[in-house]
Order: C-alpha cells, then sequence, then structure tokens
C-alpha cells in the first residue's frame, strides 16, 4: 500500500463516528434483568424463569413481590447456580421459598466444578418448611459445594430444615475431591430456625478466607446438632481451616450440643486450623448443652504443634450454659470478654483422650458464673496457661467445693495464675481450688492476685 492510500484510511477512520462496542460495554456493570420477565405459559414455579435469565450471563433482579407464588412469593426447586451467578432482591419483599418440603435445596452448586466462582445472592429471604416438615438434616436452603469468591449478603433465611447456608467442599454424590472453598463472605444477613428444630445457621466443611459477620442467628438448632455457626471437617486429610472468622454477630435463643460458634477438626484431617478470629460478638439466652464458643481437635498438641493463631475476644455473653470451652488446641488467646450468668464452667483442655491444650491465654470477666457446676473456670490437662488480669464476680454458688478456678482432673504444666481479681465472691467460694485428681508436673505460678481473704489461696 502506497503512502498516499495510507493516509486516505487513516482519514476514513477518523471521520466514522465512535460506536460503543461490546468489548467496549463489558467494562461497564451489565443491568440485572427482571427474571418475570422472562417467564413462559406453562412453567411450573419460577425456577425455570429465574434460569433462562442466570444463562444470559447478566446480573439477575427479584422484584418484590413478583413470584409466581401466593402473595408474589417466588417458588424455586433445587437452582443449579452457573458460575458468576448474580441473583438480588428487594430485601424482604422479595421471598423465595421452597417449592415443597421434600426439595432439598433452594439454590445450589452441585459439584460438579473443581471450584465455582464468582456466586452472589443479596437482598432477600429463602424460606424453608421446618414448620410443617419438621426436621431433615440434608435439606439446606443454600447448598454450595466448591465455591470461591463468594458473597451473600443481607440474605434472610427463616425456617431451614436442614442448614440455612452449606459450605461443602465434595464432588456431591460423585467422590471426594481435594478442594476447598475460598474467599466466601456472609454478611448482614439473618438465620432464623423460627423453632429449634433444624441443623445448623451455617456449615462449613472447609476452605480459607472465610468472613462471616455481622449477621443474626436466632432460633436455631436442635439438642442434637452443632450449633448455630459450625465449621466442622469431615473426616478427609485434605480438608483445611484458614483465615477465618466470625464477628460482630449476634446469637439469641439458639441451642445445639457443642457451641454457638464452634470449630471442629477429626484427627484424620492433616492440617490444623489456623488464624481464627472470633470477636465482638454477642451471645444470649442459649438454650443448648454447649458453650458459646468451642473449639475441638482431635489430638493432643505437643511442643512442636504449630499455633493455631486463634483469637477469641471482645464477645460478651449472658444466660448461657458455658463461655468458652477449649477442649483441645495450640496458641489460644482468649481476651477481653464478659460472660455473665452462666449455668457452668467455661475451661481449657478436657479429660478426653485426645484433649488438651497448649500455649493458652485468658484474661477475661466472669460475673454469676458456674452458679450450677460451682466452677467458673476449669483447667484440666493444658500446658504453658497463663489467667492473668481476669476478673471473677459472684461465681461459683458457695457449696462446699466451690471456686472460681478449678485444677480439675487432668494434668498441667507451666500454669501461670497472676494479677487475677478474686475480691467480689462469697467466702465459701475459693478464688483457686485443686481437685486431689489434678496432677501438678510443675508447681503453679501463682502470684499478684486480689483476693477477698488472706491466706492460702490453693485448697487441696
Amino acid at each position: 500500500m502506497t503512502s498516499a492510500a495510507r493516509r486516505q484510511l487513516l482519514l476514513m477512520f477518523t471521520a466514522l463516528p465512535l460506536v460503543a462496542f461490546p468489548a467496549c460495554r463489558g467494562a461497564q456493570a451489565a443491568e440485572p434483568l427482571p427474571a418475570p420477565a422472562l417467564r413462559r405459559r406453562g412453567d411450573a414455579g419460577d425456577t425455570p424463569a429465574i434460569a433462562r435469565a442466570l444463562a444470559t450471563g447478566q446480573p439477575v433482579h427479584l422484584p418484590g413481590g413478583g413470584g409466581s407464588g401466593p402473595g408474589g412469593v417466588y417458588l424455586v426447586d433445587m437452582l443449579n447456580l452457573p458460575e458468576g451467578a448474580t441473583i438480588s432482591g428487594d430485601g424482604d419483599t422479595t421471598v423465595v421459598r421452597s417449592t415443597g418440603r421434600r426439595v432439598p435445596n433452594v439454590f445450589r452448586v452441585d459439584g460438579s466444578r473443581v471450584t465455582t466462582r464468582g456466586i452472589t445472592l443479596r437482598d432477600m429471604v429463602i424460606e424453608g418448611h421446618v414448620l410443617n416438615g419438621g426436621f431433615v438434616e440434608h435439606h439446606n436452603l443454600v447448598n454450595l459445594s466448591g465455591v470461591s469468591d463468594c458473597l451473600i449478603e443481607n440474605v434472610t433465611f427463616r425456617g431451614f430444615a436442614g442448614d440455612g447456608l452449606y459450605l461443602g467442599a465434595e464432588r456431591e454424590g460423585i467422590e471426594r475431591v481435594p478442594r476447598q472453598n475460598a474467599r466466601i463472605t456472609v454478611r448482614g444477613c439473618v438465620f432464623d430456625g423460627i423453632n429449634n428444630d433444624n441443623r445448623n445457621g451455617i456449615s462449613v466443611i472447609g476452605g480459607s478466607d472465610i468472613v462471616v459477620d455481622r449477621c443474626r442467628f436466632v432460633r436455631c438448632t436442635r439438642p442434637d446438632m452443632p450449633g448455630p455457626v459450625d465449621f466442622e471437617a469431615d473426616g478427609f486429610a485434605f480438608y483445611v481451616f484458614e483465615r477465618i472468622s466470625v464477628t460482630n454477630c449476634v446469637f439469641e435463643g439458639c441451642g445445639g450440643n457443642v457451641g454457638q460458634v464452634s470449630l471442629i477438626t477429626p484427627e484424620q484431617v492433616r492440617r490444623l486450623p489456623r488464624g481464627v478470629t472470633i470477636s465482638g460478638n454477642r451471645f444470649s439466652r442459649y438454650r443448648g448443652s454447649g458453650s458459646d464458643v468451642a473449639i475441638i481437635v482431635h489430638r493432643r498438641p505437643t511442643p512442636s504443634t504449630p499455633s493455631m493463631e486463634v483469637v477469641i475476644e471482645n464477645n460478651m455473653g449472658s444466660d448461657g450454659r458455658a463461655g468458652v470451652r477449649l477442649y483441645s488446641g495450640k496458641g489460644i488467646i482468649v481476651q477481653n470478654n464478659h460472660w455473665q450468668r452462666y449455668l457452668g464452667q467455661s475451661f481449657i483442655g478436657y479429660t478426653g483422650p485426645t484433649d488438651g491444650c497448649l500455649d493458652v491465654r485468658i484474661s477475661d470477666h466472669f460475673e454469676e458464673c458456674g452458679t450450677v457446676d460451682g466452677t467458673a473456670l476449669g483447667i484440666y490437662n493444658a500446658g504453658s496457661v497463663t489467667v492473668s488480669a481476669s476478673r471473677f464476680t459472684r461465681c461459683g454458688n458457695g457449696k462446699p467445693g466451690t471456686s472460681c478456678i478449678l485444677l480439675a482432673p487432668g494434668r498441667s504444666d507451666g500454669i501461670t495464675l497472676a494479677n487475677n481479681d478474686f475480691r467480689d465472691n462469697l467466702t465459701a467460694v475459693a478464688p483457686i481450688r485443686r481437685n486431689p485428681e489434678h496432677v501438678l508436673l510443675r508447681r503453679p505460678d501463682i502470684r499478684s492476685n486480689n483476693l477477698a481473704r488472706s491466706g492460702s489461696i490453693v485448697a487441696p
């Protein structure tokens, strides 16, 4: 091509009007597509219309009151979410309900992919049928297996028969594969079990960078299930919990037999959890037999065990069974929490064959704790434990043998009890008591404590 021809071609292009090509529009946020606009005659419920909307690749909107069910409820039956699926509603006016009590899930990622990315659910109510169908363990409102970069925000999970939200890591119904959930945020959600006849509000089988923040859990969990938030790996070696947090949440009137926030690691799992934060939560009126926070690692730690880097801080709890129960684990800080009016005791280590704790520090306020059990804080099988700058107020029950801190049946080594305040307790309550079945490998370092009376502070 001659120079003159090239100049003529350039002049022709510069004279053309500007056109917004699709590649340019991709950088802009796509407009949400109203799912009811894709409804067709003969559709059973709203599942087909929402599936058609998702197939376009656009964000999908469920306008309030726009469903095909009574009162504008959206009736959805086991809708599989593709990668990148975004579904939003108009808050409480957008109600999505499973089509019947025999339907296992409303929204799901079925695990056919190794990882499904970019799922977003926000601003809606998702309902189950626990009131008329009762408890069904694996009927979870939202069931996601092997997901990453997922946001669930301002969603109310109501009346779930199993879990409200289940985050699994298996290839569902086929085989176990070594994959994890990653970068999951659950924020500003409500989990209302309605009648405490369900499993958990949230169950997480494994993953990293999982955030549960500013959520509310009410009336969740039957007596034989773990609790409202359960991080519990299945018994396979590859599962991992890293960088997980539960922060600024509210728990009211919930139940269960492990903990309102529980972390459970079976012995088959190779790696211990690491980087756990439980902070700024409010617990009240617990109806279960566990505790507000429970850590269980089914292996007794050794000096070579890596630190789990667990921080439990700035929580407030009242009218429950126990504040914190650390069955087993290493590298745990419990500080600036206030536990008030508890029937039982918090404890460090326990009596099972794999129970025991290393490297634990506690600085909390225990007020009216142990009113039935007679002890506010028990130390069972543990080493390198420091309880310092803690306050014990009206603890125990005044009966013979009660105490603020009990060295309970087990073995301990390297216990430091320093700068604690025991002054506001009945004289019948020993500040620190040692059970005859507690073996001291080294005498505890007990110093600078504030007492209600003089004399020995370790009662045999």
